[in-house]
């Protein structure tokens, strides 16, 4: 019987290490969804800023566009308002 007990007790000692070493999922993912974020902030950023030296006004789905597709539309909106 102790030699039972006492094999559930060492199995429970190992499986706890054994979980010790392993990352924390958890905050990984929190990592991963903050550094989103940021990228996503990064980009609406640029959008505002290049909508202000252009003076216009940045749109919805801007910040989707490729860096390319965005400068074309707005030069493209400040050349409609007549700003060169």
């Amino acid at each position: 019987m102790d030699a039972g007990l006492q094999a559930v007790n060492q199995k429970a000692d190992d499986d706890a290490k054994s979980n010790a070493s392993m990352p924390d999922m958890s905050a990984l993912t929190n990592m991963a969804g903050s550094m989103h974020k940021m990228g996503l902030s990064q980009k609406q950023r640029n959008v505002n800023m290049l909508a202000a030296k252009l003076g216009v006004q940045p749109q919805a789905g801007d910040s989707l566009l490729t860096a390319s597709a965005l400068s074309n539309a707005m030069v493209s909106r400040a050349l409609a308002l007549g700003k060169s």
